[in-house]
């Protein structure tokens, strides 16, 4: 799948191949997909295109060394590009966990180009990882004055008061993306989660679904979905999201993270522990965001939960 990301961002030619970290949009991998930026030096023009694939066609050991080698050598021809610093931003906030190293690429590339709308998008996320709730929203906000035809950024606005348990907030936001776009899943995943926060499940579980279907089965969003059945009850339909994660695992990578978010629905720590370890273990993408993530909320006095929180060395 190949989808632009908002408006075309200018800057100086590079004839490189560059992998890159930039915004998911489909919702199958973490909020960050990391694929191939090419950049086109065609006519001098100096605008890259970018071809967003699906993150879980490898697994994260497979796919962020190689964003790290590509960004890095792009960085050793040209130090000036704000565009491989955000990427490095997000290798070392999603895949490393060296918080300190992430801030800085994110800085540096808000130095070099502050209107660059991913730098501050992405470093609103390292900032919700970190639990720095009273500033994301503010980078957020600018990734959208920045591009602001970009329906996406309206739809990770709401995401992001999501994750700083803002559900009132989530919810218009999500409201303003689904009214431009009916079908944008990842705005309907926002608005289900922000319902269910307010336990408005009803509206919380039919806007799960429709994420999930304007996804065509988004696991992300199958995991939410089976998250919502489970919290209202609905036992044996979350068993059948388990059964679907667990074959579509079988056809390519699926997050463990997402069989952890329905166990931690089912009340059963035990298993939403065995599987966040086994995200932990992968390096997955997601795995930064535990303290944010609303489904996980039941798990927060947990031992093992406070545990593993705690190997993460999230700073104080």
């Amino acid at each position: 799948m190949s989808i632009r990301l908002g408006s075309r961002i200018r800057r100086r030619v590079v004839s490189e191949e560059v992998l890159i970290c930039l915004s998911q949009v489909t919702g199958s991998g973490p909020p960050i997909c990391i694929e191939l930026l090419t950049i086109n030096s065609q006519a001098g023009c100096g605008e890259p295109y970018v071809v967003l694939g699906d993150f879980e066609i490898l697994t994260p050991k497979e796919n962020y060394p190689r964003a790290d080698a590509a960004a890095s050598k792009a960085l050793e021809l040209d130090d000036a590009q704000a565009e491989a610093h955000t990427a490095l931003g997000l290798v070392r906030l999603e895949f490393d966990r060296n918080w300190a190293a992430a801030e800085r690429e994110f800085k540096r590339a808000i130095e070099l180009n502050p209107s660059y709308p991913n730098a501050h998008q992405f470093y609103s996320w390292y900032l919700i990882a970190i639990s720095r709730y009273d500033e994301p929203i503010a980078e957020g906000k600018r990734a959208l004055e920045l591009d602001p035809l970009s329906i996406f950024r309206i739809a990770d606005l709401a995401v992001e008061f999501q994750l700083v348990h803002r559900a009132d907030d989530a919810i218009l936001q999500s409201q303003k993306a689904v009214a431009l776009d009916p079908n944008l899943d990842y705005a309907h995943w926002a608005l289900g989660l922000g319902y269910m926060k307010k336990r408005e499940d009803e509206k919380g579980i039919t806007h799960l679904e429709k994420a999930v279907t304007s996804s065509g089965s988004s696991p992300r969003y199958l995991a939410s979905l089976g998250y919502a059945f489970a919290a209202t009850g609905r036992t044996a339909e979350a068993g059948r999201v388990l059964d679907k994660l667990r074959d579509l695992s079988k056809q390519r990578y699926v997050s463990p993270y997402y069989t952890a978010t329905v166990y931690a629905g089912m009340g059963n720590a035990q298993g939403a522990l065995e599987w966040l370890e086994r995200a932990y273990q992968e390096r997955d993408g997601w795995i930064p965001y535990i303290q944010s993530q609303p489904e996980f909320d039941g798990l927060r006095s947990d031992p093992g939960f406070q545990a593993l929180a705690g190997r993460m060395n999230f700073p104080r």
